[in-house]
């Protein structure tokens, strides 16, 4: 038996036969059965009428105002003492909004409001308050309060409840009725004033009984949590002027259909649990915002276009899309769980594409077949990412594992997380399982927690040179001894290469990466060389590194800046974050180059630093209470000759021991300069790490750019092979 409707948008009939009225008018519902023995075919109908009536006691009744705020004389003259309908023209202000929101005497049974010809007067009161459940961790609440205003704004308070939370308010300042007819579970129908541009946050929110909404032809925008939870309201009239929607604007409501092809921005979980279903058309979005249709069953396809950058983590997780996804190309970004649970069968992913997460097609049967159809420690691939890798789950680890991991030629980037799919229990009982991995050169991205804790048991790696982005936590754990990070890295995440503990040498050569706790707790790592266009060292960057004795600084340990940038060093400013290396118990020396721009608040603390050469030609400021240089007087800092004084006078610095030394940016000078060979010299290197202390005449060293001491006296100077 089928069954259809002929005007579908008056209601709708499901295959088993059940019916949604969706407007007032008239349809025929047809039922149809084929000729299946021992019955023949045949056909019948019936015309169905649908109205939306009021129930319950009440009266319609029509008010006009002249003057705002006097609703409530009006109805008091009035012969009704219960109200069912109520039509508005005229001025309104706060208070009589705040007087249509009570449930109790003549409006206990309030079901329709006609707002068309009346005019909001703003009187900068409040009319209504809307409870938002629990804020962020802890005890705590939300609460949004409405007020009439004819300045648009959004005010936010926190007030500290001693429990581990806090009672935010959060103050919604306009004239569009924002929250105004918010959890009216009575309501059923409303007629906003013809006046209103947009329909504004929380306008019926929470109104459960809400069937119909009449809005204003050309508004604009549809604010965030406009029709959330109002699940009786199975659609809205459409605006070819709208292009943004809020978060949550329709997140459980039984909205069923609306035109999204114009839509510049839908907002975070705009559509969550909705009723919306069919083919969705987001060929003008830029962005998928996260779980903005997530569980809506109701969909089977969704259509991007070629602006598409990025849909956010589980955008469509649960919904009923299915057949072939095809992401345009220019597309960068699939996030985690972003398709997961649907019935997608078949991918089409860009070459653009490069940051995906293992689980974004997660329980999809395109994934399922892939699985299916690999054997255990091989790896599939969505587009050219590495995504998944099939290893053994069974508890008695039955069937072969491999110790390698070799991605493909032509790979350009690894998901995230792709070690979760590596590493099954017999990975954790055994965190070295891997100990050898291959990266092609065609390699670009590494996503975030792509090898964390699966490369114990690697010892050597090369990272290829096009790589630019490593994620957060991207090889926390693995077992590296030496590692060189190149130039062309614009971005390490947080905790990259934390924990590496079997890392001794470190060369790093990225300008400005950006991230944060990079080398934390590498509890193995002695040696560190800076490369020349390095200009940052990021907070946390080398924290609780406790073996870390030398840092080397290429390029820039001259005060002449225009000359090293035309020996191809930075002339950028070099700054040093927070806590850089905080608690390098080890760490005795260290040179400040002359392009020093920053220290950050406890940049050394933990550390006894007892010698420091400074190139700066002046001392950074900010440094007053950030406990850098903790060692105090036991700190010796070397200085430009000329600069003494200022370093003197320096808040953070004066608490250690400045002494001038010769700084010039004239190293041309070689140590034929100075000719007694029984003179006593001390030797540092640019680290200020000491390489010599004895005799003139009993020294040798190789080519190289020192610091020589001989009593009173420092000089930077080119020792020349004899």
């Amino acid at each position: 038996m089928t069954y259809s409707s002929t005007k579908p948008e008056i209601a709708e009939i499901d295959s088993e036969g059940n019916i949604l009225p969706l407007n007032a008018g008239k349809t025929e519902i047809k039922a149809t059965c084929p000729a299946d023995y021992p019955w023949a075919a045949g056909e019948c109908s019936y015309t169905l009428n649908v109205e939306f009536s009021l129930t319950g006691a009440g009266t319609s009744e029509s008010v006009v105002l002249t003057k705002p705020g006097t609703l409530r004389d009006k109805v008091l003259d009035l012969e009704s003492t219960k109200i069912r309908s109520l039509t508005i023209s005229g001025p309104i202000n706060s208070e009589d909004i705040a007087y249509m929101r009570e449930t109790s005497g003549r409006f206990s049974n309030l079901q329709e409001i006609d707002l068309t010809n009346a005019t909001v007067v703003a009187d900068e009161k409040s009319y209504a308050t809307m409870f938002g459940g629990n804020h962020d961790v802890g005890m705590g609440s939300t609460s949004y309060v409405f007020v009439l205003s004819n300045e648009e704004k959004i005010e936010e308070k926190s007030q500290p409840t001693g429990l581990g939370g806090g009672k935010v308010t959060v103050t919604y300042y306009g004239n569009q009725l924002a929250g105004a007819f918010n959890s009216m579970p009575n309501l059923k129908r409303l007629k906003l004033p013809s006046e209103i541009t947009e329909i504004a946050p929380f306008v019926v929110a929470g109104s459960t009984g809400l069937i119909k909404i009449e809005v204003p032809e050309n508004y604009t925008t549809i604010g965030e949590q406009a029709f959330s939870s109002c699940s009786n309201l199975h659609s809205i009239s459409h605006s070819d002027e709208c292009v943004s929607i809020g978060e949550c604007a329709f997140a459980n409501s039984g909205i069923l259909d609306f035109d999204l092809s114009k839509m510049e921005t839908i907002g975070e979980s705009a559509f969550r649990k909705s009723g919306l279903r069919g083919d969705i058309n987001l060929s003008s979005l830029t962005k998928v915002a996260r779980y903005a249709f997530a569980e809506c069953e109701g969909l089977t396809s969704v259509q991007f276009d070629k602006g598409l950058v990025e849909i956010e983590r589980e955008a469509f997780d649960r919904s009923g899309i299915g057949g072939t996804l095809i992401i345009p190309d220019g597309c960068k970004t699939i996030g985690q769980y972003a398709f997961s649970e649907t019935a997608i069968d078949d991918l089409r992913i860009p070459a653009s594409c490069l940051d995906i997460d293992c689980y974004t097609f997660y329980k999809t049967p395109w994934l399922e077949n892939e699985l299916n159809h690999i054997n255990i420690d091989e790896i599939i691939y969505a587009g050219n990412v590495a995504l998944y890798y099939k290893s053994d789950t069974y508890p008695n680890h039955t069937g072969t594992r491999a110790t390698a991991i070799a991605l493909k030629e032509g790979t350009t980037a690894v998901a995230a997380r792709f070690g979760l799919t590596v590493r099954d229990s017999y990975f954790h009982d055994n965190p070295k399982g891997i100990t050898e991995i291959t990266l092609p050169e065609s390699m670009i991205w590494i996503g975030d927690e792509a090898f964390k804790s699966i490369l114990g048991g690697v010892t050597e790696i090369k990272i290829p040179d096009n790589v630019r982005h490593i994620g957060n936590d991207a090889f926390s754990g693995a077992g590296f001894e030496t590692l060189t990070i190149g130039a062309n890295v614009e971005h390490i995440g947080d905790y990259a290469f934390s924990r590496c503990n079997s890392l001794i040498k470190l060369a790093y050569n990225a300008p400005d990466a950006g991230g944060t706790w990079i080398f934390y707790r590498c509890e193995g790592l002695e040696s560190v060389t800076l490369g020349k266009n390095v200009c940052t060292i990021t907070d946390q960057m080398f924290m609780d590194c406790s073996s870390l004795r030398k840092v080397e600084i290429e390029g820039i340990n001259t005060t002449d800046i225009a000359k090293a940038a035309a020996a191809g060093a930075s002339a950028n400013g070099f700054s040093i974050g927070e806590s850089a290396f905080s608690s390098c118990q080890r760490l005795a020396t260290f040179t400040l180059p002359s392009n020093l721009s920053a220290i950050g608040k406890e940049a050394f603390y933990g550390v006894k630093l007892r010698t420091i050469f400074c190139f700066a030609a002046k001392p950074v400021s900010g440094l007053e209470d950030s406990r850098i240089f903790e060692n105090g007087k036991s700190t010796t800092i070397y200085v430009p000759q000329e600069n003494v004084s200022l370093f003197k006078r320096s808040e953070g610095w004066r608490k250690c021991t400045i002494i001038g030394a010769d700084m010039s940016a004239d190293v041309e000078e070689t140590i034929t300069d100075l000719t007694d060979p029984m003179q006593e010299v001390e030797v540092y290197d640019l680290n200020g790490i000491m390489t010599y202390q004895g005799v003139m005449g009993s020294m040798q060293l190789p080519t190289g750019t020192y610091i020589i001491k001989t009593g009173k006296n420092i000089y930077k100077t080119i020792m020349k092979e004899q």
